[in-house]
C-alpha cells in the first residue's frame, strides 16, 4: 500500500516518562497475522537515511514498518518512527500528510474528507487522527482508512484495506479504524531498553 512513502518519513512515541520503541510483532490487534519480516532502517538506502536524519519534530529517529493480514484478506499496514518526537502533534499531522500526499499524487488513492482526531477507550497517546482514502481500481472503488498516532517517543501510521468491499461496498468507518489504530500501537510499542 503506502509503504515507500511511509517508512522514511514516520515516528512512534510513548507518552510520560517511559520512553518507548516501535516494533513489528508477529500478531497486533488480535488477529492480524504480519506477512513477511518488519522492516526496520537497515532496510533504507542512504539517500532514505539521509532524509531521516532531516526529519522535522523526531530527533535519533529510527522507522520501522511491516504488513499484516487477518482471515477474511483484512489488510493493515504499519509504518512508524520511533526516537525523541519534540512536537507529537505536528509529526502526526506530517505523517498523515506525507502519506495521504504520496498516494494523491502517484494516482493511486484520493482523499475523502478531512482528517479527524480520536480518542478511543484505552488510547493514552498524545494525538490520534485518522484520514478516509479511496482507492480506485478497474475491479471498482474502496475506502481505506489511515490512522496516525503521536506522543513523546513513538509516531505510527496505520492504512487499513478490506478487498471484500469491492464486493459488500462496506468498509471500516474511521472510528473503527481509530480503535484498531490504537490496538496496533498498544501491541507495537515496547518500552525502550
Amino acid at each position: 500500500m503506502a509503504a515507500a512513502a511511509v517508512g522514511g518519513y514516520l515516528l512512534l512515541a510513548g507518552g510520560g516518562d517511559t520512553a518507548y520503541e516501535l516494533s513489528t510483532p508477529q500478531t497486533v490487534a488480535g488477529d492480524y497475522q504480519r506477512v513477511g519480516e518488519g522492516k526496520d532502517e537497515s532496510n533504507l538506502t542512504q539517500a532514505g537515511k539521509a532524509q531521516l536524519k532531516e526529519m522535522p519534530v523526531v530527533e535519533d529517529a529510527h522507522p520501522v514498518s511491516a504488513n499484516y493480514q487477518k482471515p477474511g484478506q483484512k489488510k493493515l499496514q504499519l509504518s512508524g518512527v520511533w526516537g525523541k518526537v519534540t512536537d507529537p502533534h505536528r509529526a502526526a499531522d506530517l505523517a498523515l500528510a506525507v502519506i495521504t500526499r504520496a498516494l494523491v499524487e502517484d494516482g493511486t488513492a484520493e482523499t475523502v474528507g478531512s482528517p479527524q482526531k480520536f480518542s478511543p477507550d484505552g488510547f493514552d497517546g498524545d494525538v490520534l487522527e485518522c484520514q478516509e482514502l479511496k482507492f480506485t481500481s478497474p475491479k471498482g472503488a474502496i475506502t481505506a482508512p489511515a490512522c496516525v498516532w503521536g506522543e513523546e517517543s513513538t509516531i505510527g501510521v496505520t492504512v487499513m484495506a478490506d478487498p471484500a468491499a469491492l464486493v459488500t461496498g462496506a468498509g471500516m468507518t474511521l472510528n473503527e479504524a481509530a480503535g484498531l489504530a490504537a490496538e496496533v500501537r498498544s501491541d507495537a510499542r515496547v518500552e525502550a531498553g
